[in-house]
């Protein structure tokens, strides 16, 4: 899972969320858990938009895919071709969803609480899709987005909620997209199959002395079944709309330190957070990575 607003999930109320499976491809949806009855719900594709479980996209530029706000990157796509992102569910928000805009009619950066709503509503329904057991340091993350201003006027409330694999290069710090397989139940056959599989772990050969990628022509991305100095820990997207001004040092410093750091004093982790220059390109991602020495080799 991700950890976008993991503090606060358990104590919320989800009075103005209607989470709403689908269970075909007709358009309509089912109502599930007591706090559908909150509110009458309809599931015209009218008043609630027209996405679908099971719609496959494709988005080649991961910052544009991440923003995690309303959805700004590649058309719905062929699932028989090449995507990197579907759609597992579309719960519908209630009309009281503390729904803020600006003066333009443009959605504004949500609550905590209202993030932690919806994050928690996609969450939530991830968990039945993926095998027991699946590594919660995954590449297989959850994102979610809101109608727009102009959509949101016009009746729709649905939030799409859908499966990327987020993975890194060889030898790279950046977070990539990888391919997609055809359906939701093949990827997880295919994580129940081998699980190590999806989740990221680093050789570096100065151990934690620097950063996983500090030395990127002695560091290399290997399996975590293997010996390893770095793992990652999927990480979080800052909730801010796309045109929001860089929030400052300190505001990045403690988004990270909140993020990363861990209740064990002697674990080392290391944090890529957005900078001004990444920032005004549209980078919101917290990259975290917790770090461990391998033991000396025995001499001969």
């Amino acid at each position: 899972m991700d950890r976008r607003t993991c503090a606060t999930l358990v104590a919320l109320t989800l009075s103005s969320l209607v989470v709403a499976g689908c269970s075909n491809s007709t358009g309509s949806s089912t109502e599930v858990g007591p706090q559908a009855t909150d509110q009458a719900v309809t599931s015209s594709e009218a008043s609630v938009g027209s996405f679908r479980v099971g719609d496959c996209w494709q988005e080649d530029d991961v910052a544009a895919a991440a923003q995690w706000l309303v959805w700004e990157g590649g058309d719905q796509v062929d699932c028989g071709t090449s995507h990197n992102s579907i759609t597992f569910a579309v719960p519908l928000l209630g009309d009281d969803f503390p729904y803020s805009v600006d003066a333009d009619g443009n959605l504004m950066e949500p609550t905590e609480a209202a993030a932690a709503m919806v994050g928690f509503a996609c969450r939530s329904q991830a968990g039945d899709l993926l095998p027991p057991g699946a590594p919660e340091s995954s590449m297989v993350t959850v994102a979610w987005y809101l109608p727009t201003g102009e959509q949101w006027r016009a009746g729709q409330r649905q939030v799409r909620c859908d499966l990327t694999l987020q993975a890194f290069d060889v030898n790279r710090s950046e977070p990539t997209m990888r391919p997609m397989p055809a359906t939701l139940a093949d990827l997880a056959i295919a994580e129940r199959s081998d699980p190590l599989a999806y989740e990221v772990c680093a050789l570096a050969e100065d151990g934690v002395a620097a950063g996983p990628f500090e030395s990127p022509t002695t560091t290399k991305v290997v399996r975590c079944d293997g010996p390893h100095t770095w793992r990652w820990l999927q990480g979080t997207q800052m909730a801010a709309a796309a045109d929001a001004p860089y929030p400052g040092d300190a505001t990045i410093e403690a988004a990270y330190v909140s993020e990363c750091a861990q209740s064990d004093p002697d674990q080392v982790w290391w944090a890529f957070p957005p900078t001004a220059a990444t920032w005004a390109a549209g980078d919101r991602a917290i990259d975290c990575w917790l770090g461990k020495d391998l033991p000396a080799p025995r001499s001969a």
